[in-house]
């Protein structure tokens, strides 16, 4: 597995979204999933976990927003990684071009390309 599929598969494991965050008691917010009546996270079994108000409110809204976030995180990484694979496969058909023209300009092509690939 890859690591974009664990984190994928450990996504979708999770309690089905989209999540808030709720009111349990007076000093303790709880991430809830979305639609949950403030005083229904235990009888409605909708709770996901008691954050407390310890946690910055902002963390909490972090914490509720993963459930969706990730996924489409998820998304959109394999979405660019398709991209990427038919782009490197057209630079690959290019190179074969280039390295039949002139084979310097294809030697400088690839060094560009290379420090481009490596974030550089």
């Amino acid at each position: 597995m890859t690591e974009l599929e664990i984190i994928r598969a450990e996504a979708e494991a999770a309690t089905e979204g989209p999540w808030e965050v709720g009111t349990y008691r007076p000093y303790s917010d709880v991430v809830q999933r979305t639609g949950s009546d403030d005083n229904d996270a235990f009888p409605g079994q909708r709770l996901i976990c008691v954050v407390g108000q310890i946690n910055p409110k902002n963390n909490n809204i972090f914490i509720a927003h993963s459930r969706t976030t990730v996924p489409r995180l998820c998304d959109m990484v394999k979405c660019r990684d398709e991209a990427l694979e038919v782009a490197m496969s057209q630079v690959e058909s290019f190179y074969e071009t280039c390295i039949e023209i002139d084979g310097e300009f294809y030697n400088k092509f690839k060094a560009r390309i290379d420090k481009i690939l490596e974030g550089k």
